[in-house]
């Protein structure tokens, strides 16, 4: 047995750690609305492109890219500014983090969940595969 052994691909593993994301992209969106009405589509919520972002957004970066990119392009629902002092936006992510935690999601997902709560809830179409592409490879070429 050699060092590199243990980085050898499984497609059994692949396929499984791909129904766990699809199971909790599931239970995440089930009683969220997607921004044009009604339920989100199973057809969005399983694509490939949902399920690596969700698989391979880091959970520093993405959130980082979500407040720089993301929320601070949104106004607050209502005119609401802050909840006990804290910013609306921080709030609604935090939130969100704490819903996936109660959902058993694991930290490593949350991050691509977050994202992809504001693109199909809120309509951002900040959350794009090329961004995503660009800062996460970047980010792993530079470490």
């Amino acid at each position: 047995m050699n060092e590199f052994d243990e980085f050898v691909f499984d497609p059994e593993n692949e396929l499984r750690q791909v129904q766990l994301v699809k199971d909790h992209l599931t239970n995440f969106f089930s009683t969220r609305r997607f921004y044009c009405g009604g339920s989100i589509p199973k057809s969005l919520l399983h694509s490939n492109n949902s399920i690596d972002f969700v698989r391979y957004t880091e959970f520093d970066q993405g959130i980082e890219y979500c407040y720089e990119r993301i929320t601070s392009q949104l106004s607050p629902p209502n005119g609401v500014k802050s909840w006990c002092d804290i910013d609306w936006d921080a709030h609604l992510v935090l939130t969100l983090l704490s819903d996936c935690r109660q959902l058993h999601i694991p930290l490593a997902y949350q991050a691509g969940m977050v994202l992809l709560y504001f693109k199909f809830c809120w309509g951002c179409k900040e959350v794009v595969r090329k961004d995503f592409s660009d800062w996460f490879f970047g980010k792993a070429i530079a470490a």
